[in-house]
């Protein structure tokens, strides 16, 4: 998979994702996206994900990101948050 493909397929899932699910967490919805994607280089094929507009701290919405993007794509991907 190509660093373009997983990059989209985690914009369609932030696109699917709700407000109502993070209400606890810091995130800027009108803004949200990925940004890059890395494939780690021996660690058989997992992905590192930037999503930016979202606080670094909001750990439960990367879960959430990562769980959607193995479930749905069979991208096994660590997912990181920045302003």
């Amino acid at each position: 998979m190509t660093e373009q493909k997983v990059i989209a397929a985690a914009n369609v899932i932030l696109a699917d994702l709700t407000m109502l699910d993070f209400q606890d967490e810091a995130i800027n919805w009108a803004d949200l996206r990925c940004v890059e994607a890395r494939q780690y280089a021996g660690k058989d094929g997992a992905w590192t994900i930037t999503v930016e507009e979202a606080d670094p701290g909001a750990q439960s919405f990367c879960r959430e990101i990562e769980n959607r993007l193995f479930q749905c794509y069979r991208i096994r991907a660590d997912v990181h948050t920045e302003w």
